[in-house]
């Protein structure tokens, strides 16, 4: 197997991982009600920037990897 279709299946499997769990993450931190306060503000936050982060990887970077 090629070296660079290794890497771009590792990338997308990573990043998918990561978005999968990133929006549990936020989806769970916005719904508890202990975390109505600015940490679980802070940690949604966090965690909406990081499923952009890996849609971008996931739909932009691994593809052009990929080709």
């Amino acid at each position: 197997m090629d070296e660079r279709w290794i890497a771009a299946v590792v990338i997308f499997v990573m990043s998918l991982l990561g978005l999968l769990l990133n929006m549990t993450v936020a989806i769970f931190a916005s719904k508890v009600t202990s975390l109505k306060n600015a940490f679980g503000r802070l940690c949604v936050s966090q965690a909406a920037g990081e499923t952009v982060f890996c849609c971008t990887y996931l739909f932009y970077y691994s593809p052009m990897v990929f080709l």
